[in-house]
């Protein structure tokens, strides 16, 4: 931190601190493991808190600073040994802006490698979120703070290090820390959009697999990121997920007993622990190495983390996700006779209680819009035919959403006009050759199945459709996986490859497509969108697609007779909208469509599910009529009079088609 200082004499004494800080280490322990580590976490926080002074260049030239000084101490040391000291340059021209020998696809798994350039050939990674391309010197090696493979060899710590070495390790490591800082910093400053800033957080955090203490440093700078967007589910996640990896520790460690049922309790809480990456492949030597002893991996870090997803939950009005993680506590607290903590999460477990029957009595509308989103383009490379679902806000409207994708493909393909590709002349020369710019990008407004063949090539195609989430069973129902979806279906079924005005107006012949879209993740998530992994397509018939229209109506009638305590003005609003005329003639035309004299043309078991359905909505419009003659007051009975009658007359013309007047 005081290396990043604006003040020159500041830095300078920072400097000194921490360089006879590392020459201590080194002298000691033969290496500086842990102090790279300690200075990269720090580094990290500056970076994802936005604090670096200058534009980075403070700590730039902080570490410019340590690098001269640890070229005196070893001279020191050489006098008294009788050594000549040879020391390297700081950053020598020959060594590349990554310092890493390696390539990114052998330093960091598959599944966690960034999305290529849209000018890039690669293979499509299998990670939830692609994000736009990072630098590979963003992306860190394993080995970059949990053992010194790729630092020059240690020396015995029983001895003093040579001065090649000591100056070699403190080279690379400010090497990275450069690196680091740099390359992280101006991605992140130079992305305005939510989603790609937050995915290239993401990414950096599964670049530390192998060194625990930084991903959790960047998991907290994720969780930072979306608080300060006030998306309070995601930044919960990241906290959801720093907990899993403390109790994933602290069971295999065995520091918390924990039964089958504990470990069965927490990955329902937090369902994509499991999927994510988890500790470092070598647990037992990192743990040997001292990569564990931090405070943030025991109990009371665990309680914490666990803690702060509650309150993060709480803001987003998930109090039963809140509710489920204290009554976990409480009885592990309970298993182990800790009654200190029990009690204190007894009295959060208290409070969210209150919170819940609160919003129940407001009567709170906190639902979210979710949107599949599907990108077409040959020059998106990899995303050309992916489909995500987003979660947005309840204020974040179709058009809304529309303009916003827009503008993270022209970001996207802004940014790769950055990237020059070489090109080499008949006289072996080489001159840089910029990607074409996409202007051309194009909302595709139809809600029909996206035939790829018949799009213009060079440009860049994406569609948008509303789904409804299908929430899981409990105790999972607090995460969703599955959303469905409805496309049109142009004349399904007659030879017809396009459709007409007539056949949108006449529900006998509407076909639609169902389709229910399983993500590779679970929302909510650490991201705001993720992959679609899996679609299963039902072409649901004209009859089907009445008894859905119907059933839905069903349901808002439901939902309002359900809520207690009523709630006047939007139990009117459905009960107008169900049983007047002008809205009305669609229910009334489908009775007469299907259950008219046409009726032997449908299959008899469709025939007899739509009786039921008009049965039940009519069920449902009187038991609403009746609630709402109990709570209005005086200047309300002419509404429920008019109510009345027309309820009176659709239940006659609806009883006419019905040939099962028993169920009326």
């Amino acid at each position: 931190k005081l290396c990043n200082d604006e003040e020159e004499h500041v830095r300078s004494r920072a400097s000194s601190v921490l360089s006879t800080m590392l020459h201590e280490n080194m002298s000691i322990c033969g290496n500086m493991s842990r102090m790279r580590v300690q200075a990269t976490i720090a580094a990290s926080k500056l970076i994802g808190e936005g604090k670096l002074v200058s534009g980075h260049g403070a700590l730039l030239k902080s570490l410019e600073q340590i690098v001269d000084l640890a070229k005196e101490h070893p001279i020191m040391m050489t006098m008294m040994v009788g050594e000549a000291p040879t020391s390297p340059p700081l950053w020598p021209a020959s060594t590349p802006l990554n310092p890493t020998t390696t390539t990114p696809d052998a330093t960091l798994p598959s599944d966690q490698l960034p999305s290529p350039s849209l000018h890039q050939s690669s293979s499509p990674p299998s990670s939830p979120s692609p994000s736009p391309p990072l630098s590979p010197s963003l992306l860190p090696s394993k080995d970059t703070s949990s053992s010194s493979a790729s630092s020059p060899p240690l020396t015995s710590s029983s001895s003093s290090p040579s001065p090649d070495v000591y100056i070699a390790h403190v080279s690379s490591m400010c090497r990275r820390l450069r690196d680091l800082v740099t390359h992280a910093s101006q991605q992140i400053d130079l992305v305005e959009d939510h989603d790609i800033k937050t995915e290239i957080f993401y990414k950096i955090s599964n670049g530390f697999i192998e060194s625990p203490n930084l991903r959790v440093t960047w998991l907290d700078n994720l969780s930072r990121k979306h608080t300060e967007a006030k998306m309070y589910q995601e930044a919960a996640q990241c906290k959801m997920q720093i907990a899993y990896l403390i109790f994933t520790y602290l069971r295999i460690s065995g520091k918390l007993e924990v039964h089958d049922r504990d470990v069965a309790v927490v990955r329902d809480l937090f369902p994509n622990g499991e999927y994510e990456d988890g500790l470092p492949s070598e647990l037992h030597a990192a743990t040997a190495e001292g990569v564990f002893l931090s405070d943030v991996w025991s109990l009371d870090s665990f309680v914490d983390y666990m803690r702060k997803a509650c309150e993060l939950s709480d803001r987003a009005g998930c109090h039963t996700l809140s509710l489920d993680v204290y009554t976990f506590l409480v009885n592990m607290f309970s298993r182990t006779r800790d009654f200190h903590r029990m009690g204190s999460m007894l009295g959060h477990a208290k409070d969210v209680c209150d919170k819940l029957v609160d919003a129940e009595r407001d009567q709170l509308n906190t639902h979210d819009r979710w949107y599949r989103v599907a990108f077409y383009g040959k020059d998106l490379l990899d995303l050309d035919g992916r489909e995500y679902i987003y979660k947005r806000g309840p204020e974040c409207t179709l058009s809304y959403m529309a303009a916003k994708i827009k503008s993270y493909l022209q970001t996207l393909t802004q940014q790769n006009t950055n990237n020059t590709n070489i090109k080499e002349n008949k006289d072996n020369t080489t001159i840089p050759v910029p990607p074409p710019h996409h202007d051309n990008i194009v909302l595709i407004t139809h809600n029909r199945e996206v035939e790829q063949d018949s799009l213009m090539p060079n440009t860049i195609y994406y569609q948008i459709l509303a789904l409804e989430p299908l929430h899981a069973p409990p105790p999972n129902d607090n995460y969703m996986t599955r959303f469905v979806g409805e496309l049109s279906v142009p004349n399904h079924g007659d030879g017809g490859s396009s459709s007409s005005n007539s056949d949108a107006n006449d529900p006998s012949r509407q076909y639609k497509m169902r389709v229910t879209y399983t993500t590779q993740r679970a929302f909510p998530y650490m991201m705001t969108r993720v992959r679609v992994s899996h679609m299963d397509k039902v072409i649901l018939s004209p009859i089907h697609n009445a008894i859905d229209t119907i059933l839905a109506r069903c349901n808002m009638l439901t939902t309002q007779i359900n809520n207690d305590p009523p709630r006047m003005n939007p139990l009117q609003q459905v009960i107008q909208g169900s049983v007047f005329p002008m809205v009305n003639e669609g229910p009334l035309r489908l009775c007469q469509i299907f259950l008219g004299e046409k009726r032997g043309e449908y299959p008899p078991d469709e025939v007899v599910r739509l009786e039921g359905a008009v049965c039940a909505f009519l069920d449902l419009c009187m038991r609403a009529i009746d609630l709402n003659r109990t709570i209005i007051g005086p200047k309300h009975v002419g509404f429920q009079q008019m109510v009345e009658k027309q309820y009176a007359s659709l239940k006659e013309q609806a009883y006419f088609y019905i040939h099962s007047k028993d169920k009326l």
